[in-house]
């Protein structure tokens, strides 16, 4: 097969596809064909305009719609000829001019859309389609009435084969080169080449035209399916550029939206926090003594109960000590309660202090009262314990109400008994120790009750050595 041969094979598939090789007869392929298009591209710009508002997306639907109505003329003017409604010259006074004109309406309002939106340049895209829609308009106005006379006094003529038909090619291939350059010179992307590509197939169609009028149509069964072609190669590709961009414009947005969301997750999981840390800090509060720093009565009665039960799960020994300030009252009187409350924090800080063990903990029992509690520690230790804190707040350096006075404590001690845990609660053990305090304050106050066989025993004792009872103390509590 030689060049030649390989050449008609090719145009003919071209002619096949792209609905003949010239004239509006048996071409409703092509014209189905783009009316598919510009029908696809126009549903999805005006979703697009109806979602954003944005100027471009008002030009595109503009655009399509005059694209789509072209074709729909053609179709119909085609479907009319084919079956013979209507006289030839009659429809042949009326459509070429007038599809000349949609067409390029059409693809110039499409042009500025897409100069606006890759440039971003509203004057720009506005003078292009305002000059360029006048200049269509003007030649429509000077080609219509003469071809209508024309056509009407020789019936045989071709619009193709007369000079209207130079003037709106003419006009067509200047504004979609003119769009191809302001494009390739200006911006730069896979998206200007698309776009810049369709706009020079737009040219190629309407330009091949001019060689093809200048040979009074003798080639025109070459010059029209190639022509065709490059029309319907280009209109897909503007709706792929389109297409895409909402793809992209649609992911963006997902993203804009995951990271917002993210933005409002990591931002409630920081409120979160904070809530916390605030509850964990109100709850702090409402357990802690504010003028001492010590747990409070609310806080001494959980912990009480906690320790209670581990006693009794684990067979040991629980030990409380209640402590009251001797002539607390008389402070408050005479020094005022500024005084009284550096006496209660003195106490507190050195309650701290005589405490070396964790599990040891000491309360603000209310007033100027407090209580410790000794895990894990024998009637003895507990002894121990109070007559240390007492002897350390008896030594130390504050003053009581006078000045020759120092100030004293006096403290009930009561330790848990196999009875006591099996028969009683948390209060038994709090009304032993406090029955130790009171006994300790009605025998002279600065003394350490403990209560033994029920009787209370009182630390230290005259004429009997610390030691001594201590040591008495723990063969009382082992025996228990």
């Amino acid at each position: 097969m030689t060049i030649p041969d390989i050449l008609k094979t090719l145009l003919d598939i071209i002619a096949q596809l792209t609905g003949g090789r010239g004239g509006i007869d048996h071409v409703i392929v092509n014209y189905v064909l783009a009316a598919i298009f510009f029908t696809v591209l126009l549903v999805a710009a005006r979703a697009k305009y109806k979602e954003d508002r944005l100027p471009r997306e008002h030009l595109l639907v503009i655009g399509f719609a005059l694209g789509l109505s072209r074709e729909m003329f053609m179709i119909v003017m085609a479907v009319i000829q084919a079956i013979g409604w209507a006289d030839p010259v009659t429809l042949h006074t009326i459509f070429p001019p007038l599809e000349h004109a949609l067409s390029t309406a059409a693809l110039v309002t499409i042009a500025a859309a897409y100069l606006r939106y890759l440039l971003d340049d509203s004057v720009l895209a506005r003078r292009y389609l305002l000059v360029a829609i006048g200049f269509t308009l003007l030649s429509y106005l000077s080609t219509f009435w003469w071809w209508a006379e024309f056509i009407m006094a020789n019936p045989d003529s071709k619009f193709g084969q007369v000079w209207p038909d130079w003037v709106f090619h003419i006009n067509g291939s200047v504004w979609y080169l003119l769009a191809a350059i302001i494009l390739a010179t200006k911006t730069k992307g896979w998206l200007r080449n698309t776009v810049g590509t369709a706009f020079f197939l737009f040219f190629l169609a309407d330009v091949l035209k001019l060689p093809d009028m200048a040979l009074d149509e003798v080639y025109e069964n070459i010059f029209t399916p190639i022509a065709r072609l490059c029309y319907l190669s280009a209109i897909p590709m503007l709706g792929y550029v389109y297409v895409r961009e909402m793809l992209i414009e649609r992911q963006q947005h997902l993203h804009n939206l995951e990271a917002q969301v993210l933005e409002r997750t990591q931002g409630l999981e920081t409120a979160l926090t904070d809530l916390e840390r605030v509850n964990r800090q109100l709850s702090e509060n409402s357990l802690t003594d504010e003028l001492t720093g010590l747990g409070n009565r609310r806080s001494f009665v959980t912990t009480l109960q906690e320790e209670w039960c581990r006693t009794q799960r684990e067979h040991t020994q629980l030990s409380l000590l209640l402590i009251d300030i001797d002539y607390f009252k008389r402070i408050n009187d005479t020094h005022g309660h500024l005084k009284g409350d550096a006496c209660l924090r003195f106490i507190s800080d050195n309650f701290k202090k005589g405490l070396h063990r964790p599990a040891d903990v000491c309360f603000r029992f209310g007033g100027d009262e407090f209580a410790v509690i000794l895990p894990s520690t024998d009637l003895a230790g507990a002894a121990m314990i109070a007559n240390s804190i007492r002897q350390t707040i008896e030594q130390s350096d504050f003053k009581g109400a006078r000045s020759s006075e120092r100030l004293t404590i006096s403290v009930g001690a009561a330790t848990t008994s196999t009875e006591l845990l099996n028969n009683s609660s948390t209060e038994a053990l709090i009304a032993v120790a406090d029955r130790a305090l009171y006994q300790a304050k009605e025998n002279g106050r600065n003394q350490v009750g403990v209560c033994v066989n029920d009787v209370i025993e009182l630390l230290p004792r005259p004429h009997l050595s610390l030691q001594m009872r201590l040591q008495a103390l723990t063969l009382t509590s082992r025996t228990n």
